[in-house]
Parts: structure tokens; C-alpha cells; sequence
């Protein structure tokens, strides 16, 4: 009865770490920055794995998709693998054990 339990509970812990680290990779808030120079007119830049939004001091918010794979940086393309990967082998586990 225990075992079951244990096992249970396993299961949707793993759930949630799945749902968490979807919603990590998903995240626009990889990296912040403010401005404080007069010259950029943006008020913060998020970027994250997917896009980067700037936000202007009036509270308009734009946001583009990074249009090319291969000119993003080095540590762009490999946290982007990593939490693709790790997505598919959370995945794969969570079949495998229900």
C-alpha cells in the first residue's frame, strides 16, 4: 500500500517539474535589463530562448521572434537544446512509468 503511494506521488511530482520546466522554456525573462540612458528609448528589454520584448516609457510592449537559429549566441542554441531535450526525456519517463 505504501509502495503505491510512494509511486503515486512520484508520478505527479514529475508531473509538475514537467509543467515547470515548460513554463521555464516558454519564459521571456531569461535575461532583464532597464535603460537608464537617454539615448535608448526603452524602458526594459526582456529576452529569452524564443523572443525578445522591449517596453517603451509610454507601456507599449514589442516583441519579435528571433529570426534566424544561427545567429544566436552559442549559450542561446545550447540552453534552447538542454530544455528541449530534457522536455522529451520527462515526457518519455512519465509514459514509461504510467
Amino acid at each position: 500500500m505504501t509502495s503505491t503511494a510512494i509511486q503515486i506521488s512520484a508520478l505527479v511530482l514529475a508531473f509538475l517539474g514537467l509543467i515547470l520546466l515548460h513554463t521555464a522554456t516558454v519564459n521571456n525573462n531569461w535575461k532583464y535589463s532597464t535603460s537608464s540612458t537617454q539615448i535608448i528609448t526603452a524602458s526594459w528589454i526582456n529576452e529569452g530562448l524564443w523572443k525578445s520584448c522591449v517596453a517603451t516609457s509610454f507601456g507599449s510592449v514589442q516583441c519579435k521572434t528571433f529570426p534566424s537559429l544561427l545567429i544566436l549566441e552559442t549559450y542561446i542554441q545550447v540552453c534552447r537544446a538542454l530544455m528541449i531535450t530534457s522536455l522529451i526525456l520527462g515526457l518519455s519517463s512519465m509514459i514509461a512509468v504510467s
